[in-house]
């Protein structure tokens, strides 16, 4: 058989991961996380930028996403470098001098503090590390070492280093402060704190953490947005005792394995079903690949999708989307659609029958009521009237005719015709079958499929003995190949 490849259809689903709405895969979707900031719940809006990544599109801090580039409700809390969430962040924080400190560097400061730190006469407030070795990561705090504070949203979330500002201004074509504003993360000009604790640059410049060392001096790089130059640059050093904003990327985690879906294996053309994937990992977006044809409805780790017309082997698939948009391997189920045979009615005389094969069951209707024991493959119609027919082949697949059909030119005379010119007897038959016709005939037998087991013309009778015992079809034309009837025989394998 042939089997039909993933080719046409790919449905996305969304999905929450340990409270995050995973946004969509295209720049400009949006979603949200929740996670815990100066002790209360929080939920941010997230949003895919079009550097692929996940960004928070909001400032650490921040109440709300900025309506413009100076609404000083979006402006958030200012950071500085290697510090994390201890309330030292605040606008309004009390400045205090290093040597209060035990170590002039993150470990001195503990579990924490409320205090915005300056160094005199030095212009930071870390010192003691190496120049271009101490890192901005996650926790445990060392000489060497500040906790970010984007990672207490979540695994895999961290403060951008400059490479990652580089690629989204070029993404996002950020070159101005109105573009800044414009793009999908939104950026304001929210000042900074100068390393002795005054506020700077509300409304005129934005600087924007990065955990980027400058070289191998105790500065660090940032982004800057600046309103008087029209300048952006993210390549910018500045002492790592400022206050700058912080706003979160979200690092890639690696899509899943899915397990193969699982449903119903052979499937009617038309038919609708549902697809699950077994052990389906909590939170986890899914990429659906259906076949040519098929719709479909995904929700997370199920689909329900609708058969296409088209016969044979095919194929549905899902993977496992990650956060930024990457598809892992894709599982697979084989279906199999039994090929499909629309159905048609043909006419002679006062005889309907189907046209084609492969089918086992049949049911005619009048006037779209069920005819009761019209169950064969042809009906001898008594009146003028409208009829359709439903067949079934033998994977249950089930089709009525389009088109009914309607009969307008039988009387009484017509029907008085059909039921008493030609008949067959005896039925049920062993041996021979005996054909009562005022000339003699031709016949064809066939089987339920449609097949044809028996042929001959001009005859009385037939030798049906080398039949095998079943039902048959006998349809009976005189010598112009007018049907003169059609009746079902049943062939037994031993005389009455």
């Amino acid at each position: 058989m042939k089997i039909i490849r993933l080719c046409s259809i790919l449905l996305i689903t969304t999905a929450t991961v340990n409270g995050q709405t995973i946004p969509g895969p295209n720049p400009g979707d949006t979603g949200s996380v929740v996670f815990t900031y100066r002790g209360s719940t929080v939920a941010y809006k997230t949003v895919r930028a079009a550097d692929g990544n996940v960004w928070l599109q909001q400032n650490l801090g921040a109440s709300k996403v900025a309506d413009s580039m100076r609404d000083v409700n979006a402006y958030g809390d200012l950071f500085q470098w290697g510090r994390w969430d201890d309330g030292h962040q605040l606008r309004t924080s009390t400045v205090a001098q290093t040597s209060t400190l035990t170590a002039n560097n993150p470990a001195g400061l503990g579990s924490g503090s409320i205090n915005f730190y300056r160094s005199n006469p030095s212009p930071e407030w870390w010192s003691g590390g190496t120049p271009g070795t101490d890192t901005w990561r996650e926790a445990p705090a060392s000489a060497t070492n500040g906790i970010d504070p984007c990672a207490a949203i979540g695994a895999g979330w961290h403060t951008p280093d400059s490479s990652d500002w580089g690629r989204l201004i070029r993404a996002e074509n950020i070159t101005n402060p109105a573009t800044a504003f414009s793009s999908n993360l939104k950026l304001t000009l929210a000042g900074t704190r100068t390393t002795f604790g005054s506020m700077s640059n509300e409304g005129v410049a934005g600087a924007y953490h990065s955990r980027t060392l400058h070289g191998t001096s105790m500065s660090a790089q940032y982004l800057q947005i600046h309103a008087n130059t029209n300048n952006i640059n993210n390549t910018v050093a500045g002492p790592r005792s400022y206050g700058r904003t912080c706003r979160c990327i979200e690092g890639c985690f690696d899509p899943p394995a899915l397990q193969a879906p699982e449903g119903t294996d052979t499937v009617c053309a038309g038919s609708t079903h549902t697809y699950t994937v077994p052990g389906m990992p909590p939170g986890i977006a899914c990429a659906w690949y259906l076949p040519p044809g098929w719709t479909g409805t995904p929700s997370g780790g199920s689909i329900t999708a609708t058969a296409g017309f088209s016969g044979g082997l095919v194929q549905i698939g899902v993977a496992a989307i990650n956060n930024c948009g990457d598809t892992g391997a894709i599982s697979t189920i084989q279906v199999y659609v039994p090929p499909f045979h629309p159905v048609s009615i043909i006419v002679s005389g006062d005889t309907l029958a189907t046209l084609g094969g492969g089918y086992v069951s049949w049911q005619w209707y009048r006037n779209g009521s069920l005819i009761p024991g019209a169950t064969d493959s042809f009906y001898v119609v008594p009146q003028n009237d409208t009829f359709t027919v439903k067949v079934t082949d033998r994977y249950g697949c089930s089709d009525s005719s389009a088109i009914p059909y309607i009969v307008t030119n039988i009387g009484v005379a017509n029907i008085n015709a059909a039921q008493h010119v030609v008949r067959i007897y005896p039925n049920p038959a062993h041996s021979t079958l005996y054909i009562d016709a005022p000339a003699p005939v031709n016949i064809i037998i066939t089987a339920p499929d449609g097949k044809t087991m028996l042929r001959q013309d001009a005859i009385r009778k037939v030798d049906i003995s080398t039949l095998p015992a079943g039902i048959y079809i006998v349809r009976i034309t005189d010598a112009a190949g007018n049907l003169s009837g059609m009746e079902k025989l049943i062939k037994i394998t031993t005389g009455l």
